[in-house]
């Protein structure tokens, strides 16, 4: 059976390392204090010292984390209790606030994004030492630490690590506890001076983004599924307002790359996180697509398999590639497999990113193959500018697609349904439609295709026509 020492060697040190904590930071059973002074008649003694197993720290004298491991035969309950106490003790403020944001998260719309998917989009848009790099969603930060990471392995000079510090890496997130986090999470990266707006990046009127206000890179998974109210929906064009967050936040990254590159740099360039239902949505979302596509390059969709997002959601996703060398001419589809026998990726087994190494290799020697394949974009555009595009060699699915997948597409149908039914409504009204050939309407069907008895009522529910 494992002991406490067990457990801290095999789970807990692994754990830290993986969070990018290192050997300075980490104190591994540390006396931070010594025991109690405890009176028995005219005879004191001390207690016994008090012991964590880890103390995690910024500097050396700057604590600010206990982590206390038990055995599994023990109660967790212990063990937590125990770190509260070492916690006052060390003057620190316990919370258990990380489970608490992983069990709110999907709540808004906002789905903490996997470390490998992270590292797969920083190296893939490949961010260099000069240019901004911008998260308008930043969360707790990993996009910004990822980045961070990469630029550092490139300074070579003392102006060189001054610029990262200063002058490299910006965020915004709304959210207090996010942005608290985010702070921290970045000190520890090393980013002495995080540069993190704490207001809605969508607080102002897009027209008002100019120039000077542009980045060069953008990195972002920003909330999906979550709503803004009517005085940010207002900041954008009166044909592309929506309360959906994710396209307003995809309108925002279009118009915030910088127009010209900087001297001896490629062009800007943005990768996004979005759900399916972004790929084949239509109406606004169509319009801001289209937009997407006859302004900047967008280059390659990245289709992610099931359960990438598990535990938050089940709902498929894929990342958006595009910069500002031109209009898009065609567009690259790459679609990320599941491993060998597995169905989807689950809370238990995760995406790695060992898993995008193949794309890694295609993305700078791209040519067709069974995962990768290109679409004309004025195919795209004649097709009322759906991107839902399906692996013209993929073996057909036949695997059960999850609930909430299903009842996402469901929704957006019966979305569309009702439209149509308001259309025919309106034209009904103005006196458009009549006749026998529109007998089926109101009453019996006068054509073999439509059911008999087909009714208005009868066909909102899909059974009177397609």
């Amino acid at each position: 059976m494992l002991t406490e020492a067990d457990t801290c060697r095999k789970y807990v040190l692994p754990a830290l390392y993986a969070a990018g904590w290192n050997d300075d930071q980490i104190s591994a059973q540390n006396s931070f204090t010594d025991g109690r002074i405890i009176v028995a008649g005219a005879a004191a003694r001390r207690g016994p010292q008090k012991r964590a197993d880890y103390l995690l720290r910024y500097r050396p004298h700057l604590m600010l984390a206990v982590v206390e491991a038990k055995a599994p035969y023990k109660k967790s309950r212990d063990g937590l209790q125990q770190a509260k106490d070492y916690a006052q003790i060390l003057d620190l403020q316990f919370a258990s606030i990380l489970k608490e944001m992983r069990d709110a998260a999907g709540e808004n719309g906002e789905f903490y994004t996997p470390r490998p998917v992270v590292q797969f989009i920083a190296a893939a848009v490949d961010p260099r030492l000069g240019e901004t790099v911008l998260d308008p969603a930043c969360g707790t930060g990993g996009f910004l630490a990822a980045a961070f990471e990469h630029l550092k392995k490139q300074c070579k000079t003392a102006e060189d690590h001054r610029r990262l510090q200063r002058d490299s890496l910006f965020g915004i997130e709304a959210k207090p506890l996010p942005y608290l986090l985010c702070q921290m999470n970045l000190l520890l990266h090393g980013l002495e001076y995080p540069n993190i707006d704490s207001l809605n990046a969508l607080r102002f009127p897009l027209r008002e983004i100019g120039e000077k206000d542009r980045v060069d890179v953008i990195i972002r998974n920003p909330p999906f599924g979550g709503e803004e109210e009517k005085g940010i929906q207002g900041n954008f064009p009166e044909d592309k307002q929506t309360s959906e967050t994710a396209l307003l936040f995809l309108q925002f990254i279009m118009r915030k790359l910088r127009r010209m590159p900087k001297a001896g740099f490629p062009a800007a360039r943005a990768a996004v996180v979005v759900p399916n239902g972004t790929l084949f949505g239509d109406g606004v979302c169509a319009r801001i697509k289209e937009e997407l596509l006859k302004g900047l390059n967008l280059h390659t969709v990245v289709r992610l398999p099931n359960g990438v997002f598990s535990p938050y959601t089940s709902i498929p996703t894929n990342m958006l590639f595009f910069d500002r060398s031109g209009q898009t001419k065609e567009v690259w589809y790459y679609e990320h497999p599941l491993p060998n026998g597995r169905k989807n990726h689950t809370k238990t087994q995760p995406i790695q990113f060992d898993e995008f190494a193949p794309c890694l290799a295609w993305w700078k020697r791209r040519e067709e193959n069974d995962r990768a394949w290109r679409v004309g974009a004025e195919e795209l555009l004649a097709g009322g500018c759906n991107l839902d595009r399906k692996n013209p060699r993929g073996k057909e699915d036949n695997t059960y697609r999850p609930p909430e997948a299903l009842v996402q597409d469901i929704l957006a149908k019966e979305r569309r349904i009702m439209d149509i039914m308001s259309e025919i409504t309106a034209m009904l009204e103005k006196g458009r439609v009549g006749g026998e050939g529109s007998r089926w309407l109101i009453g019996e069907s006068t054509s073999p295709a439509i059911p008999r008895y087909a009714t208005a009522s009868s066909a909102r529910r899909g059974h009177g026509f397609s």
